[in-house]
């Protein structure tokens, strides 16, 4: 949005949205939280699948690109990747995990995904 205008971004936010579209099964949710975040919620998702699946749509995004009045567009996403665990009290506990693990990927370089820990 600060470089390229609000109609850009909201393009990019829907190619977003569409590799996250293909890459999740029936019953999973994906929702909007703020600006540029959104939160997958995969039904009985092993670590492995989950992991899987934000890579690939971290990928696919990462090829995408967006044809705009300033010309291709590209852009990248990170994630953090939490399952639920015995030890959290809540799904606020698993949200926050995803979100420390996030800021890692961000930390990292972008365009990576990191794995929540305990």
């Amino acid at each position: 949005n600060d470089r390229h205008g609000h109609a850009v971004g909201d393009d990019v936010l829907r190619r977003f949205a569409d590799a996250v579209r293909l890459n999740i099964r029936e019953g999973d949710l994906a929702a909007r939280t703020g600006g540029e975040e959104f939160v997958l919620v995969l039904r009985d998702a092993s670590l492995p699948l989950a992991t899987s699946t934000a890579e690939r749509i971290r990928a696919l995004f990462a090829e995408s690109r967006v044809e705009s009045a300033r010309g291709r567009v590209t852009a990248t996403s990170s994630a953090g990747v939490a399952l639920a665990g015995e030890a959290d009290e809540g799904f606020e506990d698993v949200l926050n995990r995803a979100d420390t693990a996030l800021y890692r990927a961000k930390n990292a370089g972008r365009n990576t995904i990191c794995i929540a820990t305990n």
